[in-house]
């Protein structure tokens, strides 16, 4: 950053620390708001001389956040209230539907828009909003969440498919070619839940951490390390950490070679366990939702097929575990 940008001098115009990123190769990308109120974008090379400047299509201060990933790419995110020409064809919602709703967008190191896409209305109000994390590592997807109050967000078989007050995560995946989306879910209870962060593990296992003002039964999982809130707030904010599995890691590798069959699959009323031996006289039955809450225990019946009573769980993913004999085995499966 030069001199002059910082001081505002020689009509260079203003910029903030907040809205800058480092790529994984050294070029640094930030905003310029001219004096003007035209708003563009600089990439330094990693040498620091000038890489690229170009004007954005989004405003200085509808800028949340801006993330980059491993292949010089970044991502902007923010709010708008009078930008209609953010979202592009094929995205995830190219139309904007509310007052003020949240975007983001794709871009490469020289300014070429690959898409953008609005979200859903924002938490908080039109003055201040609440943040909207972005996690853009991977090559094929980039995963979002952020509050808020709009009903009718979540996709089929997700975590949790309705609003459940006060403001509600939204979060979910967009593929990072075309900005479709993939999946979206809900997360939190009764009150205010909101995020602050979200991240991946090397097993793709995602986590978001927020602040609640939920009940602790309604976003704490059974054996939680902290089962109360932690701290009080004036605000009565609670901060939290959340953990959800990939698909790929819901189940073990090796079950089909043990005998075990689960059937039907989504299931409605009743789910089937049909086994090759007897389980043992200690063996029970647990069903777990996605958070690692125990929803249904029942112990197993004496025979080689069991049934477990299903009807009264909220559609979604769960995991069916097979307790005995000091061993765990688990199935997922759906709830329709």
């Amino acid at each position: 950053m030069t001199a002059s940008e910082e001081m505002g001098t020689q009509g260079a115009g203003t910029t903030s620390s907040s809205w800058f990123v480092m790529t994984n190769e050294g070029y640094f990308v930030y905003f310029i708001r001219k004096f003007s109120g035209d708003t563009r974008m600089r990439v330094l090379a990693p040498d620091g001389s000038l890489y690229a400047e170009f004007e954005a299509d989004v405003s200085y201060d509808s800028v949340r956040l801006f993330e980059i990933d491993n292949n010089n790419n970044f991502y902007i995110q923010g709010a708008a209230i009078d930008n209609d020409s953010i979202g592009t064809e094929g995205a995830y919602k190219p139309v904007k539907t509310t007052y003020k709703e949240n975007f983001m967008e794709k871009l490469d190191i020289n300014g070429n828009k690959f898409w953008g896409t609005y979200l859903f209305e924002p938490a908080g109000n039109i003055v201040t909003d609440l943040v909207v994390a972005i996690y853009a590592q991977d090559k094929s997807n980039v995963y979002f969440a952020g509050g808020t109050t709009e009903i009718g967000l979540a996709t089929e078989g997700v975590y949790q498919t309705t609003h459940a007050g006060g403001f509600d995560i939204a979060f979910g995946s967009l593929n990072d070619v075309d900005g479709s989306l993939n999946w979206m879910s809900y997360f939190g209870g009764s009150g205010d839940d909101t995020v602050s962060r979200i991240t991946k593990d090397r097993d793709d296992n995602l986590y978001i951490m927020g602040k609640t003002t939920s009940l602790s039964e309604e976003v704490i999982s059974e054996n939680a390390l902290f089962d109360s809130p932690i701290d009080v707030t004036a605000s009565n904010q609670h901060p939290f950490v959340v953990k959800f599995l990939h698909e790929k890691n819901l189940s073990l590798p090796g079950f089909e070679k043990q005998g075990f069959v689960l059937y039907p699959n989504p299931a409605r009323e009743k789910l089937s366990l049909q086994t090759q031996s007897v389980l043992s006289a200690e063996a029970r039955l647990v069903v777990y939702d996605l958070n690692g809450r125990k929803v249904h225990i029942q112990k197993a019946d004496n025979g080689l097929s069991q049934k477990v009573d299903v009807s009264k769980l909220q559609p979604g993913v769960y995991l069916l575990g097979i307790e005995q004999n000091g061993s765990r085995e688990y199935f997922k499966f759906v709830k329709e």
